[in-house]
């Protein structure tokens, strides 16, 4: 829409006549954003371009912004978050109508940042205005690539509340710089029932307290039984025993049709058997008593292609018809054969098979093996390490970085390979990016701590895993896959899919469906989906 809107005022400007603009405009955009571009001609007559070009003398951009909204707002009575992203997409559109074609690449880091564009479209600002003023929990969803870690880490950048981002997994908490449920609340690793949770420390219970705001990341894998926890914990240990969650604000992120919680034994089943009616969060006891604000991010980024979108989503939404398998298995090719210059990778469903293949392609090439041995320092599980203690490499070898890069050269899920080693230097080849000298990278663990005296939750570091932000990546299996996405990809489901949303997950890691090899066809049964999903789905739309 920005882009659009800028090419627009480039080759016609907003001349006196809105209605012509305005025809114009839809003409680009055509019938799925008719709101949208009444809403940015609305903008026009109510003279925020004006302001925009010549703001008054005196106020800083981002308060010029803010009364843009809000006159917006009061003078249309319209929702918030639409007069929030219809000023930014004017502004925006201006700037990028008037801006040189070529610019110079960022100095640094900072610089980067702040030039880096994050569409905000409305669902985006809405969203964000729910995490930011709703009084009642959030619960944000949207298919595979729809922006929900950018919106996250939007939030967390900009928000002044005291914020915490937890998730259920270690390799989960440290992509988004968290902790995970059990360490932040100091629970055993075992399953817990809420009678059984206890009172804090009191310096533990004044930290407890000061939370204004908890998001839970990947909430598809979080289970009712844990969240009933929580809401116990917090009603001893937080603001307000009366309340759900000791009053805190929860928002809790993640796209449900994605990889479910995790039921490992028959007790466990049984206790959801008795006591829930779904291993789901949204199956927990805690949320009768409360109000759940919902939004879909709709907008797919991932993907370009509409017929491989709607393919993704017929498998999301169990509605794949035998034509849309039929489709899908044209990516069929059980003797493909994939060369080391195509980076292709494999997704498995069990992590002996993945460790096999990564194995078997080792040993595969000539060059002298390499021994690279990290350092865990403090409290840091091996379990949740992000590439091994010990990590082995050869020149040649597929990797995969699993740490952004500061300077956004990679990202978590780049594939590489390893071009030279010397002792202490690996240079690593990225594709259509040239070769980088990769530098140790550290993981840490946070710890949280409240001072009586400042009234300032403190952070403290209690473990940190050093080590080359690289892992062999043949293959990986589709579960530490979640939240990556490749270019060329070979799915292997060996005897088939096994549990709720692994095949969509599978599938919807891949940017286009030409990129997609099939080692196995996809079958009807493969097609996975819990109907407690579905049924939670549409309370949500219609709520």
């Amino acid at each position: 829409m920005k882009k659009i809107l800028s090419e627009l005022i480039k080759n016609h400007g907003v001349s006196n006549d809105i209605n012509n603009f305005e025809a114009l405009l839809r003409q680009k955009c055509g019938n799925q954003y008719k709101r949208e571009v009444f809403m940015l001609c609305q903008a026009v007559r109510e003279n925020i371009l004006i302001d925009l070009l010549t703001p008054p003398q005196g106020i800083t951009q981002t308060a010029l912004l803010s009364n843009l909204t809000q006159r917006l707002y009061e003078n249309l009575g319209i929702d918030k978050a639409l007069a929030e992203w219809t000023v930014q997409t004017w502004d925006i559109a201006l700037n990028q109508a008037k801006a040189p074609q070529t610019q110079n690449k960022p100095d640094n880091k900072k610089e980067k940042e702040e030039k880096e564009e994050i569409e905000i479209t409305y669902e985006f600002a809405k969203a964000y205005d729910l995490m930011a003023d709703s009084p009642n929990s959030v619960f944000i969803t949207g298919k595979a690539g729809t922006g929900k870690s950018t919106l996250l880490r939007h939030y967390r950048k900009n928000t002044k509340k005291k914020v915490f981002l937890l998730a259920p997994t270690g390799i989960a908490a440290l992509n988004i710089g968290g902790s995970t449920l059990h360490s932040f609340f100091r629970l055993p690793t075992r399953p817990l029932h809420p009678d059984e949770v206890t009172t804090a420390s009191v310096k533990r219970r004044k930290f407890y307290q000061s939370i204004e705001t908890l998001i839970i990341d990947e909430i598809s894998m979080v289970r009712a039984d844990m969240m009933d926890v929580i809401d116990q914990f917090m009603r001893l240990n937080g603001k307000n025993p009366d309340k759900p969650f000791g009053g805190v604000k929860m928002i809790f992120m993640g796209d449900l049709f994605q990889l479910p919680p995790v039921v490992s034994s028959k007790e466990e089943e049984q206790l959801f058997t008795e006591n829930y009616t779904s291993p789901f969060f949204f199956s927990a006891k805690v949320f009768e008593e409360i109000k759940i604000d919902s939004i879909e991010l709709t907008k797919v980024y991932r993907q370009k292609e509409q017929t491989f979108i709607n393919l993704l989503n017929s498998i999301r939404n169990n509605q794949a018809t035998p034509n849309d398998i039929q489709q899908i298995n044209q990516r069929y090719q059980p003797q493909f054969d994939a060369k080391l210059e195509d980076y292709y990778i494999t997704l498995t469903t069990t992590n002996k098979i993945a460790l096999q293949i990564n194995s078997v392609q080792l040993e595969k090439l000539s060059t002298k093996m390499h021994t690279f041995q990290g350092e865990i320092t403090g409290k840091f599980d091996k379990g949740t390490l992000p590439t091994e203690l010990t990590l082995s490499l050869k020149q040649g070898s597929q990797i995969m970085f699993v740490k952004n890069d500061s300077e956004g050269r990679w990202v978590n899920g780049t594939i590489g390979k390893i071009k030279t080693i010397k002792k202490d230097q690996i240079e690593v080849e990225i594709p259509n990016k040239g070769s980088h000298i990769i530098k140790q990278a550290k993981w840490e663990i946070p710890n949280y701590t409240y001072n009586a005296k400042t009234k300032l939750v403190a952070t403290e570091v209690i473990g940190s895993f050093t080590q080359y932000p690289l892992k062999l990546a043949w293959a990986i299996t589709i579960h530490k896959s979640q939240g990556k996405q490749f270019d060329k990809l070979i799915i292997d489901l060996g005897w088939g899919a096994f549990a709720h949303g692994q095949l969509y997950v599978a599938l919807s890691r891949c940017k286009t469906l030409e990129g997609l090899i099939l080692k196995t066809r996809i079958r009807p049964k493969d097609v996975i989906v819990d109907g407690r999903v579905i049924e939670f789905g549409k309370l949500g739309q219609s709520s």
